[in-house]
């Protein structure tokens, strides 16, 4: 979410400075791509845990015994144990939608950036290839559903 407050913010920067008089109009915007953005990650979060929760399949560390690092054991101990399908695939690929969407073209490169954090979650063994790919695939759909109800918001 962070991510989403930063390019509203960076992406009206240019509206604010070359008009004046225009600051509320500027700030509006940058509140509302904000709480759509929270709004979409809201609801995809709770689609994610309904699925894990009715999955409730174990992480392949659990299954295949595979040996991890004292630092990789501590980043997914608090997690819980299910994990189908991947939130951070997810998550990535939804801001990746919603960046691609609001900035145009030129910012497609952040589709690495989700690829990258879905292929980390394979690496560390907290997710099977399946989980990262329905994870990403559930987070592009439901952010490109949302914006194409909120199209002021998205390409204003």
């Amino acid at each position: 979410m962070v991510l989403s407050v930063l390019v509203g913010i960076i992406y009206h920067l240019k509206d604010i400075r070359s008009t004046p008089g225009n600051h509320i109009k500027s700030f509006k915007k940058i509140v509302r791509f904000m709480l759509c953005s929270s709004m979409i990650y809201g609801v995809t979060s709770g689609v994610i845990q309904i699925l894990k929760e009715s999955t409730q399949r174990p992480r392949p560390y659990e299954i295949h015994q595979v040996r991890m690092s004292a630092a990789l054991r501590k980043t997914t101990a608090g997690e819980e144990k299910e994990f189908f399908p991947s939130g951070h695939s997810s998550g990535a690929f939804m801001m990746a939608a919603i960046i691609c969407r609001r900035l145009g073209k030129k910012m497609h490169f952040v589709y690495g950036w989700a690829v990258l954090v879905a292929l980390s979650r394979i690496y560390i063994g907290a997710h099977y290839p399946s989980d990262v790919i329905v994870g990403g695939l559930l987070g592009w759909l439901m952010a490109n559903l949302f914006i194409s109800k909120l199209p002021k918001v998205f390409h204003s």
